[in-house]
């Protein structure tokens, strides 16, 4: 019995369906491959990192604490010894200071430990009484803010031309002390807290500085805001969009169980790596438990960079590892060009990425690094 006209029909069409969708699938495998190849990015040759050997650091400069940089490309590095402000030209040479120690307009009562630049001005608070001097960008004192606000050493970050702080608060309770660390946007006074982005708390007993900044890390790009979580239980970088609403989250497991527990005690010497939460055990008894992040920054096309402590196998001879994302995206791991095997147990911040640059204050010296 021979086929019908229409059966015939039929089955060329389901010929041509088969075919289209074979056809169809092979292009989006295709596309879809395309897309992964075209994502691949060769870290070694983006962080091609080299030391410039041609700046010369000023002989009084002898305690870097912060760097930053004005819109003109302009650097600003300030010391935490003489008080001063040193300003570069965008290739580095030197062109002044300013500041100092003293009680006159522009000085600090201590030293300068912090820079932001915000909107044609450089804010710097001194580490005595926390207030901060402000300036423009020919280095001319306008004023002085008092102290209205607890900041903790991890100091400030600018995010859609909004300053964010890093605020602690402690509240003294019989035998201990509860800490609340707070990151927050201010007004435009830099003096009021406009809006609560996150907060932690836990309890700490003899404190000798503040401590939430092993808590508390954050770093920004063009469009968002990454916050590192801490807690006893578990660690991630939570991802916000210009309006601190949380579009995303980075879970890679950086909280390392320490085989062998350190007491808790010498927690200061593992400051920014460790971290235990409230425990009903005596002081004496309280372990550090877990090594956790240790910094956050962002390059200069906005990838995030994860510095935290890895297995000593990971972190011989005072190599530093670094995490690098795109978006929430783990790209893979880069060596920083300095070895440092005190990095992690260092109270301030010893690096900072500014565009293409690195610095890297080593005992005093300042090594910056082009990439």
């Amino acid at each position: 019995m021979k086929p019908s006209a229409k059966m015939l029909n039929f089955k060329t069409y389901l010929k041509n369906i088969l075919f289209l969708t074979i056809v169809t699938f092979s292009l989006s495998s295709c596309s879809k491959n395309s897309g992964k190849e075209s994502k691949s990015i060769k870290l070694s040759e983006i962080y091609n990192f080299k030391l410039n050997e041609n700046f010369i650091q000023p002989e009084e400069l002898i305690a870097p604490s912060a760097v930053c940089q004005d819109s003109l490309g302009n650097i600003y590095i300030s010391c935490s010894k003489s008080a001063f402000i040193y300003k570069f030209s965008p290739d580095l040479k030197y062109l002044s200071r300013f500041g100092g120690k003293g009680q006159g307009p522009g000085e600090f009562a201590g030293g300068p430990v912090t820079l932001i630049y915000i909107n044609g001005q450089i804010l710097s608070s001194c580490y005595r009484d926390m207030t901060t001097n402000v300036y423009n960008l020919e280095s001319e004192f306008i004023k002085k803010l008092p102290r209205k606000l607890p900041s903790g050493l991890s100091g400030s970050v600018v995010f859609n031309n909004d300053l964010l702080m890093h605020l602690e608060f402690l509240d003294q309770k019989d035998d201990e002390i509860q800490i609340r660390s707070t990151l927050a946007k201010l007004d435009k006074s830099f003096s009021e807290v406009e809006y609560d982005i996150y907060s932690y708390e836990t309890v700490s007993k003899g404190l000798l500085m503040p401590i939430s900044d092993a808590l508390l890390n954050f770093a920004t790009n063009e469009k968002n805001l990454y916050v590192g979580r801490v807690s006893s239980k578990d660690f991630y970088i939570d991802i916000y969009d210009k309006n601190f609403t949380k579009v995303g989250k980075i879970t890679h497991g950086y909280r390392t169980k320490i085989n062998d527990y350190e007491q808790y005690i010498y927690f200061f010497n593992q400051y920014g790596a460790g971290f235990k939460s409230k425990s009903e055990s005596k002081w004496k008894d309280k372990k550090i438990e877990f090594k956790a992040i240790n910094r956050l920054f962002t390059d200069k096309d906005g990838r995030l960079l994860v510095i935290s402590p890895r297995e000593k196998k990971e972190n011989k001879n005072g190599e530093i590892l670094v995490d690098v994302y795109e978006d929430s995206n783990l790209l893979g791991s880069i060596k920083l060009p300095f070895k440092d095997p005190k990095f992690y147990n260092y109270v301030y911040n010893k690096v900072y990425f500014i565009k293409d640059k690195i610095f890297y204050f080593d005992n005093g010296e300042i090594k910056i690094y082009t990439y």
